[in-house]
Parts: C-alpha cells; structure tokens; sequence
C-alpha cells in the first residue's frame, strides 16, 4: 500500500513538473514564432500568481471567476510586452509581414 506522504509528494511533483513543462512550451513557442527569446515569461506567470492571490485572499472571488480574470491580465501582460518590447526592435525583412 502506498502511503499518503509519497501521494502527496508525486502530486507535488507532478505539478511542479508541469509549470516547468508550460514554462519551456511557451518559451519555445514564442522563439519560433518571434525568433527572440522572451526573458519576460516568468514576469507574466508571477503576475498571474499575484492575480490569483488577490482575487482569491483580499477579493474572496470564486474559483469560476478567477480563472479568466487571470486569463486577462496574463494576455494584457503579453499584448504590453509585446507591444512595448518586440515590435519596435523588429525588422521586418518582407512586405507581407507589416
């Protein structure tokens, strides 16, 4: 039989495995689409975490509201960087890509 301690240390695993696994998609995902790497990934996942700490503690919202308000203030966070960071240090080679 397996004990509680080794589940709950799988599961503890298991999750931190998975927020390595998004965290190395998405940097992937924009290198090969900007050919850039974007340092500022791990801003936006702390500024998700923070989002959900404050919906969840000082604004005791449900969980049903807190996913898409954080889904919003991730994506505002990435239209911000994108905007302010990548598009003006962007040369673009061909007409097609304006």
């Amino acid at each position: 039989m397996i004990d509680t301690f080794v589940l709950g240390q799988l599961a503890i695993g298991f999750s931190i495995g998975m927020t390595y696994a998004i965290v190395a998609i998405g940097l992937t995902l924009i290198y090969r689409v900007l050919l850039a790497v974007n340092f500022a990934h791990g801003e936006v996942y702390t500024l998700g975490a923070f989002a959900t700490f404050i919906g969840a503690t000082l604004l005791q919202l449900p969980l049903w509201a807190i996913v898409p308000t954080v889904v919003a203030v991730g994506a505002v966070a990435g239209v911000a960087i994108e905007r302010v960071a990548f598009r003006p240090f962007r040369k673009f080679t061909d007409e097609a890509s304006l």
